[in-house]
């Protein structure tokens, strides 16, 4: 079997690819936990024939954790990085490297599912959006902060408000009309324009295009950003990792 490992900003994933399916899929936050501890987890002592790797974190730790990965398993680890075409997908970057690999792999793994045009949307520590046309042609994408980070940005950013917000987890049950206190406010806030930008980005490519995408979600945030949709959407928890089974170590195709 083969093992794929996304690591994101805060969390690593995991599974485990055998006659195409993802077997055993898990999720850890990695923050605090030393790249052994965490490979061991991830491997939990069984024989993989090929490890592949995708990282958005940073390149200490991703190499410390490719280390450690090797030691667990006993084979070298393939990393995958974005490229300029894979799995029927276009890369629209000029350079396609500046294209987040998760954000990569999460196109490949939506479109192969659903060979269609498709709103591809990472709800995680930052949330971004990308539009792959129904030939597979990747047009662009938006990035703009997860709603915690929203808040804590606005909190960092304004004096005397941090000692009178308690930043709580985000909602999942939908949005209040307004908020009646600060931190009501700027959760609602942030709620709001997160959901404004999803459902925004599927009509005006239904517009260009005259045909509405597929919205997929993925990401930590999804659940609650699903729970707050107006618009048909679906969730691919394990969406990165479907793109990996697809991509290739290396250029990722």
């Amino acid at each position: 079997m083969k093992l794929l490992v996304d690591v994101g900003n805060t969390r690593v994933k995991w599974a485990w690819l055998a006659g195409g399916e993802l077997l055993d899929p898990g999720t850890l936050a990695h923050a605090g936990l030393g790249a052994d501890v965490l490979a061991a987890r991830i491997a939990a002592g069984r024989a993989a024939a090929e490890v592949r790797l995708a990282s958005v974190a940073g390149i200490g730790f991703t190499a410390a954790l490719d280390a450690a990965l090797g030691r667990a398993t006993g084979v070298p680890v393939r990393r995958v990085h974005t490229s300029r075409a894979a799995a029927g997908v276009r890369n629209a970057y000029t350079e396609p490297r500046q294209l987040g690999v998760d954000r990569w792999l999460a196109m490949l793994g939506a479109y192969a599912r659903l060979r269609s045009a498709v709103c591809v949307v990472d709800a995680g520590t930052a949330w971004t959006v990308d539009l792959v046309d129904a030939n597979g042609d990747h047009l662009g994408g938006l990035i703009i902060p997860g709603p915690e980070l929203m808040r804590r940005s606005l909190v960092g950013a304004t004096g005397g408000i941090d000692t009178a917000v308690r930043l709580l987890p985000d909602a999942t049950a939908g949005v209040a009309a307004w908020g009646r206190d600060t931190e009501a406010c700027m959760r609602s806030g942030a709620q709001r324009a997160g959901v404004s930008l999803v459902e925004s980005s599927v009509r005006d490519f239904a517009q260009l295009q005259a045909v509405t995408p597929a919205l997929v979600l993925t990401g930590g945030d999804a659940p609650g950003l699903l729970a707050m949709l107006t618009v048909p959407a679906q969730h691919r928890p394990w969406l990165v990792l479907e793109g990996l089974a697809l991509a290739e170590a290396g250029d990722a195709g």
